[in-house]
């Protein structure tokens, strides 16, 4: 697709060592997800395969990295190809995560091999900085993934929006709150993430222009503006456990629960809507009668189709005490 408004794209073909990726991860200069065990999409067949074509000589697809500034770069494509690296080289993971060459770990190698390894070279694309760039750099990945595995919208956030912001994310998936409460698995392709996002994107936000939340985008634009922001990220942070800490001493550890599974619906209708209070400094009064009210609501169907801002406005009215009927 041409666009028109965009500068050309400037890119250098390399190749480097396996050693030299391999250290520049380590160094983060290659800037790199550390929650590796949720990013890991190869079997274990293609991660060996991939370890195979390096030592046997066969030429493997292009890596390619974004400079987002001097002597750092971020990953746009061959994330599951470093992964398979990382794994191979390192030994501190456990046996579930351990990348093996033909069932040998690194150790086991000779050092031959290991050298043979450590030395062969893989062709790497940078493409160079650029104004505006986090656009072209997404239509880059999504044409060299076209037909592959998609990645979740927050996946690809944590690819191209790594900072202070996705580390206090981070640290808040492994709260006990926000675990009691969200009853996730760490298989769910960073699904809190975008969940406590979420919440810190709206808070964020004056309330009058709720009504015109559009989730991803605006999801999209905080992360890109705040990337950075250690002091907004502190501050909405402890926001966010001040939420989850009023509503489980008040309701318990299942408010979130719905059949036997987690109800996004509840979580937009009330733990956001307690958030804008408690933010705005505004007394919940009618905590009870205001879950059961959104609960049956839940229950009857009544949420379903509705926008992540229409659920949200009406949670903040049932909250806020008004009687109006949906």
């Amino acid at each position: 697709m041409y666009r028109e408004n965009y500068n050309p794209i400037k890119t250098m073909n390399i190749t480097m060592s396996v050693s030299e990726i391999l250290n520049q991860l380590q160094e983060k200069i290659i800037t790199f997800d550390e929650n590796l065990e949720r990013s890991v999409r190869w079997t274990e067949s293609k991660q060996s395969l991939f370890l195979d074509s390096l030592m046997n000589d066969y030429p493997v697809p292009n890596l390619f990295f974004y400079e987002e500034e001097y002597n750092r770069y971020t990953i746009i494509d061959g994330i599951q190809r470093l992964i398979s690296l990382y794994y191979f080289a390192f030994d501190h993971y456990n046996k579930k995560n351990m990348v093996t060459f033909q069932k040998h770990t690194f150790k086991e190698l000779s050092e031959h091999e290991k050298n043979k390894f450590l030395m062969a070279r893989i062709p790497v694309t940078i493409v160079a900085y650029m104004e505006n760039s986090q656009d072209v750099i997404t239509d880059i990945f999504y044409r060299l993934n076209i037909g592959g595995e998609s990645l979740t919208s927050q996946e690809l956030r944590n690819r191209m929006f790594a900072g202070d912001m996705l580390k206090e994310i981070e640290i808040l998936s492994e709260h006990y709150l926000w675990k009691n409460l969200y009853r996730g698995s760490k298989n769910d392709r960073y699904r809190d993430y975008e969940l406590i996002l979420k919440f810190f994107t709206v808070m964020d936000k004056h309330f009058r222009h709720i009504t015109t939340y559009k989730s991803n985008d605006e999801i999209d634009h905080f992360l890109q503006d705040n990337r950075f922001n250690n002091n907004k990220a502190q501050s909405y942070s402890q926001l966010f456990l001040n939420t989850l800490d009023f509503v489980e001493g008040r309701l318990g550890s299942e408010v979130l629960i719905q059949n036997g599974r987690f109800s996004l619906a509840l979580y937009d209708a009330f733990i956001i809507p307690i958030g804008l209070l408690i933010r705005d400094d505004i007394r919940v009064d009618n905590l009870n009668e205001s879950f059961n009210r959104l609960t049956e609501m839940v229950s009857r169907g009544e949420m379903k189709g509705r926008k992540t801002s229409q659920r949200i406005n009406i949670g903040y009215k049932i909250l806020s005490g008004d009687l109006y009927e949906f």
